[in-house]
């Protein structure tokens, strides 16, 4: 069953455009102002199972959105997904994408393989090859790509010295930029110690001293809550990541803590 855990809702104008990230347990609408690159609108739905009929998941979506009735296309989509391989481009040869993906994650049948390059980078990914045909269905897409080529391919993305971490239900994204030391993972989680588990290991991995890396915590993690503590008790350079107040351009998304937008907004801004 899908839950709409998030719905803000604008007056649509026409400058307004429609954007979607979207994980395997997840998606995002956002409302963008066009010119300004501000957040104007949002709904945030979830299903439990990552198995799930898709289209029953979107149809369901589709019945519980406000939003995809009010636009005819979806400017930008950003998928999200766990099978993902970023190679520097010497290492890289990029008509052996799928066999690379098959042999990192297992073979998967009605997958569709993408990739892209950048001058330093090659990033392959794939995604079930049911959610491009069925969001096209019911919308025209504009432009897709995987949410890491904002996060790491980019040179456009300011990244924040330090460790960024961005909740989502049950997956959270790792972003490092330290000392020329460089990393972005989508990692699953059940409870906190996997998110204390994680990232040890990708401190260790780089050898970073806990007390010295800035970890700056961003979507759906409430101040105060558990794994808010719980992670203050072996990071203490911890911060809440919160976008500028400008760029939420609806007072009701002021409502809510401003950290929860921060990785929707990377992708849009």
């Amino acid at each position: 069953m899908v839950q709409s855990l998030l719905g803000i809702l604008p007056e649509i104008l026409p400058h307004h455009q429609l954007h979607l990230l979207q994980g395997s347990q997840f998606a995002a609408l956002s409302v963008v102002d066009g010119s300004e690159k501000t957040l104007a609108g949002f709904e945030y739905f979830h299903w439990e199972n990552t198995v799930y009929d898709f289209s029953n998941v979107l149809h369901q979506i589709a019945q519980q959105s406000k939003l995809l009735p009010q636009f005819t296309q979806i400017v930008q989509v950003n998928w999200l997904y766990e099978d993902i391989l970023d190679l520097l481009l010497e290492q890289a040869v990029v008509s052996e994408a799928d066999n690379y993906l098959n042999a990192l994650y297992g073979a998967r049948p009605a997958h569709k393989v993408s990739s892209f390059t950048s001058p330093t980078h090659a990033l392959f990914y794939r995604i079930p090859q049911n959610w491009e045909t069925l969001w096209s269905q019911r919308t025209q897409i504009i432009h897709q790509q995987h949410a890491y080529f904002n996060l790491h391919i980019s040179e456009n993305i300011h990244v924040k010295e330090g460790l960024q971490v961005s909740f989502f239900v049950q997956h959270f994204l790792v972003q490092l930029q330290f000392q020329n030391k460089k990393y972005v993972g989508l990692l699953p989680y059940q409870k906190t110690e996997d998110v204390l588990y994680h990232l040890h290991h990708i401190c260790s991995e780089f050898q970073i001293p806990t007390g010295e890396i800035t970890v700056w915590l961003s979507g759906l993690i409430e101040e105060q809550s558990d794994m808010h503590l719980s992670i203050a008790q072996y990071f203490s350079r911890l911060q809440f990541d919160a976008p500028a107040s400008n760029l939420l351009a609806n007072a009701d998304l002021l409502a809510y803590p401003p950290h929860y937008f921060t990785p929707f907004l990377k992708h849009v801004v």
